[in-house]
C-alpha cells in the first residue's frame, strides 16, 4: 500500500517477546515480472484469502491495475492477473470497501481525473469491473484509506497535485460514499498521504509530503470524526520531499517522520515528542540519488525500526540499520543497483517464516521484485510460554487471553493493512473478533511492563 505506518513493526515482532540473533542478510533478487510496463506502485493484501500475502500494482506504462497470487505461502508469484484498466495509472490502494470481510483495490487516472474501485466479487480475486469513486480530483496522485471517524468502515483519502488540495470520501458502510469533502486546500502541492494518531489522542491524524512552500506537514483529528484541524508544519526547506513514512524511529511510543527528498538526495528523519511537535532534521543518508521513496520496519528482528530507501538516479535500493533504537543508523547497505527509473519499495512477510521481506517495483525496467529476508532467529519466547495464553487459535467468534490479565492496560487487534480494527481493555473473558473482516489478526496486548505481539488466524 503505499502501505505507511509503524504499526508494521507488529508484524516483524509477531510471536516474539525476546529474540537472540545470529545475523542478518538479504537472498538474491527474486524477479516476479518484468512485463509490469511502467511499474509505479505496490501494496500487498490477502487478495484470495488463503492466508498469505498477495501482490498488488499499479503500472503507468501499460494502463494496468494487477494482483499477484502468493501460490504458496512462500514467495511463490503466479504471473500478472489483470483487475482493470486505467489510463496513466501510477498509485493503488487495497482495503475492504464494502465491509464483507475481502480486500478490495482502489485506483487513479492521472490524465482522466478518476478514481475508482474494483469489488472483490468472491473473496478470491475475482474482481468487478471499475465502480467510480469521484472525478472531482485533479491529478489524483496518492490514494490511502483508514476509518478515520471511527464508524467501523474504511474512508478514502486522495491527494490532488494540481489543485494543492487533500479530499476525503467517508464510507457509508457498504461501498457507497457520502459527498467528497475538501479537507486541505491551499499552500502545499501534497504528494504521499499517511494516517497515523500522531498526537496520541487515540485516533487517526493526517500527514502529507509536499511540493512546494511548505515540504511535509501534519492535521489534527479534531473530533475523531474526520473534522480536521489547521497546518502543523513539520519540515520547511526548499527541496521537494517526494515521499513519507510515520513510524516509532527512536522507540519511545510515537509516530515519527521518515523523508524522502529527491533534490538532494536525502532520506532524513524528525522525531515527535508525543504531541506532535517534531524535531529538528536527523539525516539517515545523502547518498540516495534523487530519493523516491521510503519505508520502516524491523528488518533484523532486533525490536526497533530500521529504514529502507528507493532512489530513481541511481537505481538503488538501500537499507540502513537502527543501530541503538533511538535512531542513529548505520550506513547503507545496498540490496540492488538494478532498480531502474522511479522505484517504490515496502516491506512485508511474504513467505511467512516471521521477518520482513522487500519488495520493490521499478518504472524503467517494468520490474516487479523481491528480497528474502534470510535473519536466523533463535531463542523465540512466545506468548504462551510466558505469562499469557491467547486461544483458541485459529478463531472463529471469540478470542480469550488466559493467564495474568489483570496486568493487561489495552489490547489493540490490527488487520494484515497494518490497520487498527479494534481497541480494549480486555475487562471481559474474551475479545469478540466475529465482525473483523481479516483472515489475519495481529493482536498487540499491552501490560505494565511490556507489548506483547501474537498472530492469530481467523476462520
Amino acid at each position: 500500500m503505499k502501505i505507511k505506518s509503524s504499526i508494521y513493526l507488529l508484524f516483524a515482532m509477531v510471536l516474539l517477546c525476546s529474540t537472540l540473533l545470529t545475523g542478518q542478510t538479504f537472498g538474491p533478487l527474486q524477479l516476479i515480472s518484468t512485463e509490469a510496463l511502467g511499474a509505479r506502485d505496490i501494496r500487498v493484501a490477502d487478495i484470495d484469502n488463503d492466508g498469505d500475502l498477495d501482490i498488488v500494482t499499479a503500472s503507468i506504462g501499460d494502463d494496468r491495475i494487477a494482483w499477484y497470487e502468493n501460490l504458496d505461502g512462500n514467495g511463490t508469484f503466479s504471473e500478472a492477473i489483470l483487475i482493470g484498466s486505467l489510463f496513466e495509472t501510477i498509485t493503488v490502494a487495497v482495503a475492504d470497501l464494502d465491509n464483507d470481510g475481502d480486500i478490495d483495490v482502489l485506483g487513479s487516472s492521472i490524465v482522466d481525473d478518476i478514481v475508482v474501485w474494483y469489488e472483490n466479487l468472491d473473496g478470491a480475486g475475482t474482481f468487478s469491473t471499475q465502480r467510480l469513486l469521484t472525478t472531482v480530483v485533479d491529478f489524483p496522485y496518492d490514494i490511502e484509506t483508514a476509518d478515520i471517524d471511527g464508524d467501523g468502515d474504511t474512508d478514502v483519502f486522495i491527494s490532488s497535485d494540481t489543485f494543492a488540495r487533500i479530499y476525503l470520501l467517508k464510507n457509508n458502510g457498504d461501498g457507497t460514499f457520502a459527498p467528497i469533502e475538501t479537507i486541505v486546500e491551499g499552500n502545499n502541492v501534497p504528494r504521499s498521504l499517511v494516517l497515523y494518531d500522531i498526537d496520541g489522542d487515540s485516533d487517526l491524524d493526517l500527514v502529507s509530503s509536499g511540493a512546494s512552500a511548505f515540504q511535509a506537514a501534519w492535521y489534527e483529528n479534531i473530533d475523531g470524526q474526520g473534522t480536521f484541524g489547521t497546518t502543523n508544519i513539520i519540515i520547511q526547506q526548499a527541496f521537494t520531499v517526494q515521499d513519507i513514512f510515520v513510524s516509532d524511529i527512536d522507540g519511545d511510543g510515537d509516530g515519527d517522520l521518515l523523508a524522502a527528498t529527491n533534490a538532494d538526495n536525502d532520506v532524513s528523519w524528525y522525531a515527535n515528542d508525543g504531541s506532535g511537535v517534531f524535531g529538528d532534521k536527523q539525516t539517515i543518508s545523502t547518498n540516495a540519488e534523487s530519493a523516491f521513496s521510503v519505508f520502516a520496519a524491523d528488518l533484523d528482528n532486533d525490536g526497533d525500526m530500521d529504514v529502507l530507501s528507493a532512489s530513481s538516479v541511481d537505481d538503488k535500493i538501500a537499507w540502513y540499520e537502527n543501530l541503538d533504537g533511538n535512531g542513529a543508523f548505520s550506513s547503507e547497505n545496498i540490496l540492488t543497483l538494478e532498480a531502474d527509473g522511479k522505484n517504490k519499495v515496502i516491506a512485508a512477510d511474504v513467505d511467512n517464516d516471521g521477518d520482513e521481506d522487500v519488495l520493490f517495483v521499478s518504472q524503467n525496467n517494468n520490474t516487479v521484485a523481491w528480497f528474502e529476508n534470510l535473519t536466523v532467529v533463535l531463542g523465540v519466547a512466545e506468548i504462551e510460554n510466558t505469562f499469557l495464553l491467547v486461544y483458541p487459535n485459529p478463531v472463529k467468534d471469540i478470542v480469550y487471553i488466559q493467564g495474568n490479565t489483570d496486568a493487561i492496560q489495552k489490547v489493540e487487534i490490527y488487520n494484515t493493512l497494518g490497520q487498527l480494527v479494534l481497541q480494549t481493555n480486555y475487562k471481559s473473558i474474551g475479545v469478540d473478533v466475529s465482525n473483523i473482516a481479516s483472515n489475519i489478526l495481529y493482536l498487540s496486548i499491552y501490560t505494565d511492563q511490556e507489548v506483547l505481539i501474537k498472530k492469530v488466524l481467523k476462520n
